[in-house]
């Protein structure tokens, strides 16, 4: 059996990890400047992966506040990115999912299925499974040049792993871009809600869990 894991929200709590980054740069996550250089870069480019890079959201941060010097941009990056990265080891670590992992990982092959750029999602794997211990793959969707619920991305996974459709499992904290399109190609799905606020039962087939450690008694049932 494969499963199939969102990285964002569902591994560990990405929003807060990102706003630990704008902190680490003196900036508040309700900046108006960082709102408004983000709301810039996605007007631009539309509804494309790239548009989620914080790489661009930095440079024209600079653009609109102090200016832009290739220098600094790389030097906040770096730091936005460091911080990013220890504070998602550290929940890692606190969450105890090197035990989850470990266990799903003797039966079954487990796999990444995430929206965002290439280079930031492997920037948090190289902080939670830099040697993919656990992990087989990863597909985001700047490579597959589409974003969930777009089903390329999940027919590109299946295609990478060599799983079978009706023999995978897609967990994810996203009902519309990971349960939905999942049960529409005819894989089983879990969604976890334990970094959300809405526990509301929701209409599709999906089992539901408030934290992702209660898959283990799922998968192996």
């Amino acid at each position: 059996m494969t499963l199939f894991f969102d990285l964002d929200d569902t591994l560990v709590n990405s929003a807060a990890a990102y706003d630990e980054g704008l902190r680490a740069l003196g900036l508040e996550p309700n900046d108006p400047i960082f709102l408004e250089a983000r709301k810039q870069v996605k007007e631009v480019l539309g509804a494309v992966p790239s548009a989620r890079s914080r790489i661009l959201y930095l440079k024209r941060y600079l653009e609109l506040s102090s200016g832009y010097t290739p220098i600094h941009h790389l030097e906040i990056l770096k730091k936005y990115e460091d911080s990013v990265c220890s504070f998602v080891k550290k929940q890692w670590l606190e969450l105890k999912r090197d035990v989850l992992f470990s266990n799903l990982s003797l039966k079954h092959q487990l796999y990444i299925v995430t929206n965002e750029t290439t280079r930031m999602q492997s920037l948090k794997m190289l902080a939670l499974d830099p040697h993919f211990k656990y992990f087989s793959g990863m597909i985001t969707s700047e490579e597959a040049g589409v974003e969930k619920p777009n089903l390329k991305i999940f027919q590109l996974a299946l295609l990478r792993s060599r799983a079978e459709v009706h023999n995978s499992y897609m967990i994810g904290d996203s009902i519309e871009n990971d349960i939905q399109p999942a049960i529409q190609m005819g894989m089983n799905a879990i969604h976890t809600y334990e970094f959300l606020s809405a526990t509301a039962p929701t209409a599709t087939a999906a089992r539901r869990v408030a934290k992702l450690d209660q898959i283990l008694e799922m998968i192996f049932q």
